[in-house]
């Protein structure tokens, strides 16, 4: 399992991808709202629990939370980086 709180966030380049872009088993970094406010998730496109269907689901959840999208899109973009990962924005 990946350890998003142990990422250092100082990492410059990242990569930006629609979602039709991705097949399944590939992970990409999204910016989620919930209770607790926005925050980052690392999400993957699983593509094993229904034979021939395709759907995102996260795998792990920041645990930084944030009060606007803007500033948990920061942290997306650094956790993007970070685990070289495409980022959905």
């Amino acid at each position: 399992m990946r350890q998003l709180d142990l990422i250092p966030c100082d990492i410059v380049a990242h990569k930006v991808v629609s979602a039709n872009e991705l097949e399944a088993g590939d992970h990409f970094m999204q910016v989620c709202h919930g209770l607790r406010g926005w925050f980052a998730c690392d999400m993957w496109i699983n593509g094993e629990d229904y034979p021939g269907e395709e759907f995102a689901e996260p795998w792990q959840s920041d645990p930084m939370s944030f009060a606007t999208r803007e500033e948990a899109l920061v942290r997306a973009r650094e956790l993007a980086r970070a685990l070289d990962v495409p980022l959905i924005e």
